[in-house]
């Protein structure tokens, strides 16, 4: 081992260590300081430079077949003519589907007729057309039928003798809701320390309908967390009766801001669970066999109800329905839906417990849409049914990229939706003629850029689309008095039938297959479906778009444009961008006045009994109706006499209603480049 010498030591002592090495960030020239100046410019513009969305698909499409090969389109509105005196005129030729005359014996119709029908290609099929005893001029003419009675009598039996469906006690119910609403406020300009409940109540509108709105999300939230947790129960009964005091003056706060009906009419967690009872059994809600059309009319001979199975198939062959998947879900994915509020979906939650892959925040890739709902086209807000109607947040451009406004235009212009659009109206004119006429007379007070028309003679001013849901128990109370809801489905599930309780049926719902209902009248829920992906496409007419139109004949009202809420024509606005106060949704807006209840307001909160007569859908029912009440000349008026045409200025004006179905071979062209917002 070679010996260090002393003198060598000291001069390695001596020699200084070498500066260290300036860091990547100092070099750069930025300061380790927190300073803001001395950023370098090229890593700020790297870091705010935002990556634009590229997507190379196009959503156009034309069908390989189609029924215009085999009925010209000049010979369509005859052929139209012909289904409707096919379907709903021919006698009962005394065959029959399956066992079901002997398991519908128990509805004791008016009539029961199943007959053949031979399609233009020589396709027979089985029609079933049944005449209920019950008039389906309103929701409470349909639940007081002996069908109608005749289920929910069933149900609440069933539901009495399976533990498993006992319902959360009300006190508990509003005790944790009480706890909820005696959190801190979430918004962040409340007072430090605050409650929900005081920042509603010092809200500019505290006792408003809108802020109600706010307490009905926390009941739901406060049952969710109870549901089909018994286990639970014990523990939450003894916390209540340690803290009743504690909580007794904020739950009588509550019952004066909130309608107490709400709490005690049936939940939505109720009804649901009945659904569940009613569609498993049989003999209550009577299963449609899957390979007829199937026609249920009420004792005046109106269609409450119908079902074409694959019926999109019929009219372009099954690439529509695998085209139909693959662009929403191209578009969601790159325009995520809007996720239902729970205060008026209030399964959504347990629906994405079960399906994780469906929240909107999921890491789950796999999922290949969230759960959401797309509204495309022009609607009323609740509560303001004089004012002119609203262009849909899902039509607008703002915060949309260049890219997805292309794709949205071409799938609802140039891809699936016009041919979609073409077979919806098909059916409704067999259905109800009167209808699609009167329809298409409203649809003349307004631009198409306003109602986003597929095709031209587009009768449809609403376009939804719903991405994965779980259609619960509900009556569309938005949609026009006696209109009809036509929907279709596409996707890769199984299950998922629609059950109609006040008529006492269950019919599959199988994709491209297309069902019609009186969706302001009906009650209408879907069961639990298992699959990766399942879409609805609806199309309807609102009520508002009906008001605003006589408003406009009778009162010379502002005649909406293309740039949805302008105040003054001198104003010029960017097509689809609508001022602030006017972009509220119709699903989010304010639920209507309700009435005053002196019973329901003087009763403490926790002493309210259960009443299950009605679902908590029907809770808004009075309110709607309040604001949609016309008068008594008007009302009787059910044959829409209103849009007819007076006179030859008006009837040039319609047009279209003398030959309401004018379908189109190719979807009409899309509109011009818009302008964007720098």
């Amino acid at each position: 081992m070679a010996m260090i010498r002393t003198s060598e030591v000291l001069q390695l002592a001596t020699v200084r260590t070498p500066a260290a090495t300036p860091s990547k960030r100092t070099a750069k020239g930025v300061s380790t300081r927190k300073s803001k100046k001395n950023v370098d410019s090229t890593t700020t513009k790297r870091r705010r430079k935002k990556v634009q969305p590229t997507i190379d698909a196009s959503l156009k499409w034309q069908p390989e077949q189609s029924i215009f090969e085999v009925v010209p389109e000049h010979d369509w509105d005859n052929f139209m003519e012909l289904t409707r005196k096919a379907w709903m005129e021919t006698p009962d030729q005394g065959i029959d589907a399956g066992d079901y005359r002997s398991r519908v014996a128990c509805k004791k119709l008016m009539s029961l007729a199943i007959f053949p029908w031979t399609d233009p290609r020589g396709v027979v099929t089985t029609v079933v057309r049944e005449q209920v005893s019950a008039s389906g001029e309103s929701s409470s003419t349909l639940d007081s039928s002996d069908v109608a009675r005749r289920v929910e009598l069933a149900v609440d039996k069933a539901m009495a003798s399976d533990p498993k469906r006992e319902q959360p006690p009300k006190d508990l119910v509003m005790f944790r809701m009480a706890q909820k609403m005696l959190q801190p406020h979430p918004h962040k300009n409340r007072r430090k320390g605050m409650t929900q409940l005081a920042g509603h109540q010092n809200s500019k509108g505290g006792h408003s309908n809108k802020n109600k709105a706010k307490f009905s999300k926390a009941y739901y939230e406060a049952l969710d967390g109870l549901w089909r947790r018994d286990d639970t129960w014990p523990a939450v009964q003894a916390e209540y009766d340690a803290r009743s005091q504690e909580v007794e003056g904020t739950m009588e706060s509550i019952a004066d801001i909130w309608n107490p009906r709400k709490a005690t009419k049936r939940s939505q967690y109720e009804q649901f669970d009945r659904d569940e009872v009613a569609a498993a059994d049989p003999s209550i809600l009577i299963r449609i066999p899957d390979d007829i059309i199937h026609i249920i009319t009420d004792c005046d001979g109106k269609v409450l109800c119908f079902r074409w199975p694959k019926a999109l198939q019929w009219f372009f062959g099954d690439d529509l329905v695998e085209k139909t998947a693959e662009h929403i879900e191209l578009y969601s994915r790159h325009h995520q839906p809007k996720f239902p509020d729970q205060g008026r979906h209030a399964m959504n939650p347990y629906w994405c417990r079960k399906h994780p892959g469906f929240q909107q925040n999921a890491r789950d890739k796999k999922s290949k849409a969230r759960l959401g709902v797309f509204h495309f086209g022009c609607g009323g807000e609740i509560g303001k049914s004089d004012e002119k109607p609203m262009t849909k947040p899902d039509s607008k451009d703002e915060k949309l990229k260049p890219e997805v406004i292309r794709v949205r235009e071409e799938m609802m212009r140039e891809g699936v939706m016009p041919w979609i659009t073409r077979a919806h109206k098909f059916v409704q004119g067999i259905l109800d003629p009167e209808l699609l006429a009167a329809q298409m007379a409203i649809m003349q007070h307004y631009e198409p850029e306003l109602t986003r028309l597929t095709i031209e003679g587009d009768p449809f001013p609403l376009l939804a689309v719903l991405v994965n849901p779980l259609t619960t128990d509900h009556r569309d109370l938005s949609d026009l008095r006696n209109g009809m809801a036509l929907m279709t489905t596409a996707g890769s599930f199984t299950e998922g039938d629609l059950c109609c309780r006040q008529v006492a049926v269950k019919m599959a719902f199988e994709a491209g297959t297309i069902t019609a209902i009186r969706g302001a009248e009906m009650h209408h829920c879907t069961t639990e479906w298992q699959g990766e992906n399942r879409y609805s496409i609806v199309h309807t007419c609102g009520q508002h778009l009906q008001r605003y139109a006589k408003i406009m004949d009778q009162e010379g009202g502002e005649r909406p444009t293309k740039s949805m809420g302008e105040r003054d024509g001198s104003e010029e606005r960017v097509p689809y961008i609508v001022s602030e106060e006017e972009t509220e949704d119709e699903e989010g807006g304010e639920e209507g006045e309700e009435g005053e209840e002196a019973v329901g307001r003087a009763q403490k909160f926790i002493e309210l009994s259960a009443t299950p007569s009605e679902s908590e859908e029907e809770s808004e029912e009075e309110s709607y109706e309040e604001l949609y009440e016309e008068p008594k000349e008007v009302e009787d008026e059910n044959d829409y006499e209103g849009y007819e045409g007076e006179g030859e200025k008006e009837a040039a004006a319609v047009g279209t209603v003398q030959n309401p179905i004018e379908l189109l071979a190719s979807p009409s062209p899309v509109s011009r480049k818009r302008k964007r917002d720098s």
